[in-house]
């Protein structure tokens, strides 16, 4: 079944865009990576949080791949997110993998947290314009911790892992009603997802 999965994402995300002509850039985005790549930038495809969650949805922990589970994408990388405007998004990722510029993070503490999925994340949204970052331009210490993908279980999970130990004065989370709803069934399942919600619960995942 992961083999299957894993065949089926690297298929969708190989596939090119459709013949539309709002959507001047029909590569695919391996195609977006590799082009990346070709030119020294080490590239690397954004994907759905929800489909990696699904993979540990076994109670009995028979079927378990990992001890731990990460959130956020791969720190300091060119990610490659998508095309829904014509034109190819992609974002910089921070030392821990999400959608911001490292200097958030340099004095440790936050004046506004956001927690979210792709809404937050900035899903197809150029880097200085979607919400954390309009925030950001007027509160400078404002962080984006959202994933396209997540949902609450584990936008909890994200708060405790990157800043449960910093002085926040706001966070924000952003729920939609119907992806956030479906994503919790997912993530109800899932036992390592299941263990944020006892309150001294961590997977260190900052000291790994």
């Amino acid at each position: 079944v992961f083999s299957l999965e894993f065949v089926l994402t690297i298929t969708y995300h190989m596939r090119p865009m459709p013949d539309a002509a709002a959507v001047p850039d029909k590569r695919s985005k391996l195609a977006v990576v590799r082009d990346f790549r070709a030119e020294g930038v080490d590239a690397v495809p954004a994907f759905g949080f929800g489909k990696v969650g699904s993979l540990l949805a076994d109670a009995d922990k028979k079927h378990v791949l990992a001890d731990k589970f990460y959130f956020g994408g791969i720190a300091s990388h060119k990610t490659v997110l998508c095309n829904e405007l014509g034109f190819w998004v992609s974002y910089d990722s921070d030392a821990l993998g999400f959608n911001n510029p490292n200097e958030v993070w340099e004095n440790g503490d936050l004046d506004v947290v956001m927690i979210g999925a792709s809404n937050i994340h900035g899903h197809c949204v150029p880097s200085d314009k979607h919400v954390a970052s309009l925030i950001r331009n007027r509160i400078p210490k404002t962080a984006n911790l959202g994933l396209h993908g997540g949902d609450p279980l584990v936008g909890l999970g994200v708060l405790k892992e990157f800043v449960r130990d910093r002085t926040v004065r706001h966070v924000v989370m952003v729920f939609a009603e119907g992806n956030d709803n479906s994503g919790l069934k997912k993530s109800g399942r899932n036992p390592i997802l299941r263990q944020y919600l006892k309150p001294e619960f961590s997977q260190e995942l900052q000291a790994s």
